[in-house]
């Protein structure tokens, strides 16, 4: 259970990181575009603050858009824009992905533990929404892999996707599969290196590629693609052999 709760909780802030140096980033490029004096700084400023759910994104806002304003009302607009850009880029399209694979948490669950959070606690309910809801995923596949026997996680799984783990008698890992992580439990001290079970990740499927069924290229035991509109050796054999053939046939005709 504790390994569950800081597997959840150190996830998430790996991820907050992740996502407030993506937004600095997008927020300098930007800054740059418009030819904001203050681009770099700004652009620091904006990615700490992004660390502060709901209020951090509006303040940094704000003094990027005041100091834009000393120079000029159109690049204070201009600046505003660039933020609000910047901030919907990394909280609706950045910040899903990176919390998916940092907190093993599909980006749906994500949006609706932050829409629950909000509505019950405010801005203290978004930041603890999305590691709570990993840390409730975690202790509900445990619970139910321990009690049915059946392995939840799967590769292709819609909300309880990941890599699946079993032992050597081919039965599901629970701890391993609600953690989502096998080496957490031997860097971790948490749980003693001397109870941890043996386990193996699953072999991934190999996913087939629709666009290369589209264009009729199919690789071949080298490797590589082969072209479909050449003729095979076996066709011009046989196309040479019936001509033969019918030449012979057509020469006793004559004869």
């Amino acid at each position: 259970m504790v390994a569950i709760l800081s597997r959840s909780v150190g996830g998430y802030m790996r991820g907050m990181v992740v996502t407030s140096i993506c937004g600095g980033f997008l927020a300098f490029i930007g800054f740059m575009f418009i030819g904001h004096p203050y681009a770099a700084l700004m652009a620091i400023f904006t990615g700490i603050m992004h660390l502060v759910p709901v209020v951090g994104p509006w303040v940094s806002a704000a003094i990027a858009t005041v100091l834009g304003f000393m120079f000029s009302p159109m690049l204070a607009l201009w600046t505003l824009v660039v933020t609000m850009v910047a901030q919907n880029v990394t909280d609706n399209v950045i910040s899903p992905k990176v919390m998916q694979s940092s907190v093993q948490v599909h980006p749906i669950m994500s949006l609706t533990a932050l829409v629950i959070g909000s509505a019950l606690m405010g801005p203290i309910g978004m930041i603890i929404a999305i590691p709570l809801c990993a840390a409730l995923k975690g202790i509900f596949v445990y619970y139910f892999e321990n009690e049915t026997g059946r392995q939840l996680v799967a590769y292709d799984g819609a909300v309880f996707k990941g890599t699946p783990y079993r032992d050597t008698e081919g039965n599901p890992v629970a701890a391993y599969d609600a953690l989502g992580d096998d080496t957490f439990i031997y860097e971790s001290e948490l749980i003693g290196n001397e109870t941890a079970p043996e386990a193996q990740a699953m072999p991934k499927p190999e996913l087939d590629n629709p666009w290369i069924k589209l264009s009729g290229l199919q690789p071949d035991a080298t490797g590589f693609f082969k072209n479909p509109f050449a003729k095979d050796d076996d066709t011009s054999s046989d196309d040479d052999t019936k001509t033969g053939i019918d030449g012979s046939m057509d020469d006793s005709d004559s004869k």
